[in-house]
């Protein structure tokens, strides 16, 4: 998170509690500045937490995509059914080019259908079983 919301919000309470060290006596300003600059700063903190956690549901769902499509062509045989369709030298071009065909459809699926939301203990659940399941596909 950045430096600049937390500073503002402790300007603001520090003018809220003390607003003759920040204002001269006839300015005009009063309290409610300082109320604005802790509203402002509070926004940009909230829009930040928002912004980190979509892009952490858009990490677990590409996670999930790639597991899922690595699975789907070479864990359960894809790569079979392509040596029926293709000859053999083009066995392996044709599973290349379906690995990101299934990766953009499992992406979609999950991204318009899977839940969003949940604990940490729950993100942190979900991350695993991707990790482990990619980990015994490719090594």
């Amino acid at each position: 998170m950045r430096v600049a919301p937390l500073v503002l919000v402790a300007i603001g309470i520090w003018g809220l509690f003390y607003p003759e060290t920040l204002l001269e006596a006839n300015s005009g300003g009063g309290r409610w500045v300082f109320a604005v600059i802790i509203i402002l700063g509070t926004a940009v903190i909230w829009r930040v937490r928002i912004m980190t956690e979509s892009a952490w549901n858009g990490i677990l769902i590409a996670l999930w995509a790639v597991a899922l499509a690595l699975l789907t062509v070479f864990g359960l045989g894809l790569t079979h059914v392509f040596s029926f369709l293709f000859g053999e030298k083009h066995v392996l071009v044709a599973a290349d080019a379906a690995f990101p065909l299934m990766s953009v459809l499992y992406g979609f699926l999950l991204w318009r259908f899977a839940p969003r939301g949940g604990s940490f203990l729950f993100k942190i659940t979900a991350l695993l079983l991707p990790c482990l399941l990619l980990w015994f596909l490719l090594f």
